[in-house]
């Protein structure tokens, strides 16, 4: 896998990927959508989340930094 900083994606791009994150692996539920967008921002900014890339399925996923430490 390759990590990708944020800063280094579309607007669009990290939009949906992280609109993708809120909708299949956030377990932020309590917020309105643009709270749950500035949150999974927050946590890009602030180091707590990564993006990377995986070449072999070609997809970008955002991950908890304590998830990229257990290999889940």
């Amino acid at each position: 896998m390759i990590e990708i900083p944020h800063t280094e994606l579309s607007q669009e791009a990290l939009l949906n990927l992280i609109d993708e994150f809120i909708t299949r692996d956030s377990t932020i539920t309590d917020a309105t959508l643009d709270q749950k967008r500035s949150q999974v921002l927050k946590a890009l900014e602030g180091g707590t989340a990564r993006i990377t890339f995986d070449s072999e399925t070609e997809t970008a996923h955002i991950w908890l930094v304590d998830e990229l430490r257990s290999g889940t």
